[in-house]
């Protein structure tokens, strides 16, 4: 069984402050989209090892703990501590809650929404581009588009043939790529 997950290029210099990758993963309203447009079917993958045998939970076991110590000057803080969950619309959570808290987040990292657009100190407005090798993403991106809209943030979809989608992969020319595992 596989799965499929956004990823961010956080090589891009407005991508690389984790505030600003939190706050576009709380405009996404997944508990929404699997109920209306997936009929339940699929369970959220956490972490890149989600779902498998790999899959890790609370806090680092003892034997990660003495891996990860010899650099924990390198590591983020958060690592050593509780496993990373995604944001929830479901109660007593809210999409609005989280666009609330995605705000803050975008002030925090210096964004602020100026002429209905977000915009950084030097007046630049947020758009992000959604790369895709097929039509299929417009359907699923949609929802995610009209939550971030409401951000200040654009997101575009630009369907490409898979010779050049690849291409721009390996070249880390994307802001945003749905990988399928």
């Amino acid at each position: 069984t596989g799965f499929q997950s956004y990823v961010l290029n956080s090589r891009r210099p407005f991508l690389q402050d984790p505030r600003m990758r939190e706050a576009l993963g709380l405009a996404l309203d997944y508990e929404w989209m699997n109920r209306q447009m997936f009929y339940g079917a699929y369970q959220r993958v956490v972490g890149l090892f989600g779902n498998t045998a790999c899959e890790t939970h609370g806090l680092p076991s003892a034997a990660e703990l003495a891996l990860m110590e010899p650099w924990r000057a390198q590591i983020p803080p958060a690592a050593f501590g509780e496993m990373f969950k995604p944001p929830r619309t479901d109660q007593p959570n809210s999409l609005r809650g989280n666009l609330r808290r995605a705000q803050q987040l975008l002030r925090d990292a210096g964004w602020t929404v100026q002429g209905g657009a977000l915009r950084n100190a030097a007046g630049q407005a947020l758009e992000l581009e959604y790369l895709d090798p097929g039509e299929g993403g417009q359907r699923m991106l949609a929802p995610w588009q009209r939550s971030l809209e409401k951000l200040g943030i654009r997101l575009q979809f630009r369907s490409v043939d898979f010779a050049l989608y690849q291409q721009r992969l390996q070249k880390f020319d994307f802001d945003l790529v749905t990988i399928v595992y």
